[in-house]
């Protein structure tokens, strides 16, 4: 008996090695494929809710009180309510669950989250919801508690926040990015409404011979959307597979994914005159750089400083993710 547990003993020691050994060269090898990205990446905050059955979709942020807070959207595993989670370094991540006017939790997947004046911004299917931020906010300057354990996640939510002003956008929205241009001219901010297309469903948009569109990004007028209204303002025809946008001072960046195939970041100049009427074609002829990161990149946003990015492979959903740690939302120096 005592031999056998101590063959046994052996293997599951071996076992152990065999398996660091094996991350080890996993993650010298990704460093090998993806430089770029690796050179241009720094961890800024854990993801939460990974372990939990949450599958982020979209991430934001804002400054509260000199440091950055970090907000990822998405949807739970066994049909449970979906997930507004808040990170802010120091502090304990919290999440929230959406109730609607009938104060019944929201379930339906939340693709896309944004911040813009007093309101976080969240897209689901065709419903773009204005939530209070000052509910967040609060959250933040109240103790910190600790997280309910797994047996009681179906029951006991961290916070719960209310449904301020619903807004039928009448299509699909995938991902949003707030464009506040920094001036005191609000008729210049814009809400980038983006649209996934799978490249076996892409309906082509327009052929002008030399590249397919089967994907548009709208945006519409920030001022308006607060006032509870939608007024479109332009358009962007872009790539299919597209995961998130976001823009800087002189750049657009989008971000696809495409099952366990790389990530890939695409760097573009700034167009400065429109293709089609109010219509812009993002296309080659502003195409800077393509990056290649790990795979199932999800949501892309630019905090002022740096873009930012996440991956939803390192959920219990997918599992991949975690042997590549990308379990951080990640800064991106592009």
């Amino acid at each position: 008996m005592k031999k056998a547990l101590k063959i046994l003993a052996i293997v599951i020691v071996g076992l152990i090695i065999i398996l660091a050994i094996l991350v080890l060269c996993i993650n010298v090898f990704r460093r090998a494929i993806y430089p770029k990205y690796y050179a241009a990446k720094i961890d800024l905050v854990g993801n939460a809710g990974l372990g939990e059955g949450y599958v982020p979709q979209d991430l934001t942020s804002f400054t509260y009180e000199d440091k950055v807070v970090y907000l990822t959207c998405g949807y739970m595993t066994k049909n449970r309510p979906s997930r507004i989670y808040v990170m802010w370094p120091g502090k304990e991540p919290v999440y929230f669950v959406v109730k609607d006017d009938n104060g019944n939790s929201i379930k339906d997947c939340f693709e896309g989250i944004a911040i813009y004046d007093s309101y976080i911004l969240v897209v689901s299917s065709a419903k773009l919801y204005l939530l209070p931020q000052n509910t967040i906010i609060t959250s933040l300057t109240t103790p910190s508690t600790p997280q309910p354990s797994e047996a009681v996640l179906n029951s006991i939510p961290n916070n719960e926040i209310s449904i301020d002003c619903m807004i039928n956008l009448g299509v699909e929205g995938n991902f949003l990015f707030a464009y506040d241009n920094g001036t005191t001219n609000l008729l210049d901010d814009v809400l980038f409404v983006g649209e996934y297309v799978e490249e076996s469903k892409s309906g082509t948009l327009v052929n002008d011979g030399s590249q397919t569109y089967s994907a548009r990004v709208r945006c519409y007028s920030l001022i308006d959307i607060v006032l509870g209204r939608l007024n479109l303002v332009s358009t962007y025809l872009v790539r299919d597979q597209v995961e998130g946008m976001a823009i800087a001072e002189d750049k657009i960046v989008l971000v696809t994914a495409n099952g366990l195939f790389p990530s890939h970041y695409y760097i573009y100049e700034i167009p400065d005159s429109y293709d089609d009427g109010l219509t812009y074609f993002l296309d080659d002829r502003y195409l800077q750089e393509e990056i290649k990161g790990p795979v199932m990149a999800s949501g892309l946003d630019y905090d002022g400083k740096q873009f930012i990015s996440m991956f939803q492979s390192a959920s219990n959903e997918y599992i991949i993710g975690k042997f590549f740690f990308a379990n951080q939302i990640v800064g991106l120096d592009f």
